[in-house]
């Protein structure tokens, strides 16, 4: 069965977002189209886009080329606006190319500014420098019948991706190992508990008036042995005075009886 064959693009494509100016040096009013990647091109672009080869770019006229419905599909669903989102998706500022009054038409382009496109687009889309990280091209994924509209999943690395069951099975026991307590932790944790029962019960037998009460208790005492100490002082000064008085009288005492002596023995 013959594929279905239209003179032109189909005209819904230059409705697209992005799609009124070309996709790689913003001319307006592309009409070349790199269909397999679903963009819209001018025809200085389309030229360097032959260069590439046709295993990165398909090229075709959007008014003098004739199209089928597998060529129509990507440039329905693609379009300039989500192709530059993946292929410009790390762009530095003024890195883009911006076509000049140096451009002629066709396939005619002045030596250096050549030079200039061609390294833009072979970096874009042969090297792809700026395209977004751990995500296949729209085009890619449209044909592996993914959601352009779903915002896209990120590559698994090639290590996960071929990693046996054994490994993965592995894997999930080793996490699950982490992630359950070990016999040492769960020992520190009842100690910790143990201590804070402890705690809250001291707290418990001996209640905060009670403790105040005993702390008066010591106070007092110490104020009382104070007292009997300054007591004990005071009555050891009067002892002293007392005693010292004492020894003065019998002094005295003494020195009188021994001059009565002396006189009766004059006499």
């Amino acid at each position: 069965m013959s594929k279905k064959v239209k003179l032109g693009a189909p005209e819904e494509i230059f409705d697209l977002p992005g799609n009124k100016e070309c996709a790689d040096c913003t001319a307006y009013g592309p009409n070349w189209a790199s269909w397999n990647l679903g963009i819209l091109i001018c025809e200085t672009c389309a030229g360097m886009h032959r260069n590439l080869g046709t295993h990165i770019s398909k090229v075709k006229s959007t008014t003098m080329d004739k199209w089928n419905e597998e060529q129509a599909v990507p440039c329905r669903n693609i379009g300039n606006f989500m192709s530059n989102s993946f292929y410009e998706y790390n762009l530095p500022p003024k890195t883009k190319y911006v076509t000049s009054v140096k451009s002629s038409g066709g396939d005619k382009i002045d030596t250096g500014e050549a030079r200039k496109l061609e390294r833009w687009i072979r970096a874009k889309y042969e090297a792809k420098k700026y395209s977004q990280p751990g995500v296949d091209p729209p085009h890619v994924r449209l044909a592996r019948g993914e959601s352009l509209r779903e915002a896209p999943k990120e590559e698994k690395p090639v290590e996960e991706k071929s990693a046996s069951k054994k490994d993965k099975e592995k894997k999930e026991k080793t996490d699950k190992g982490d992630k359950s307590p070990s016999k040492k932790d769960g020992k520190e944790k009842k100690e910790k508990v143990s201590k804070k029962e402890k705690k809250d019960l001291d707290r418990e037998v001996t209640p905060a008036p009670a403790v105040k009460e005993v702390k008066r208790s010591r106070k007092e005492k110490k104020e009382k042995k104070s007292q009997e100490l300054e007591s004990s002082f005071a009555e050891l000064e009067t002892w002293a005075m007392t005693s010292s008085k004492e020894k003065k009288s019998r002094k005295k005492k003494k020195k009188d009886e021994a001059g009565e002596r002396h006189t009766s023995d004059m006499a």
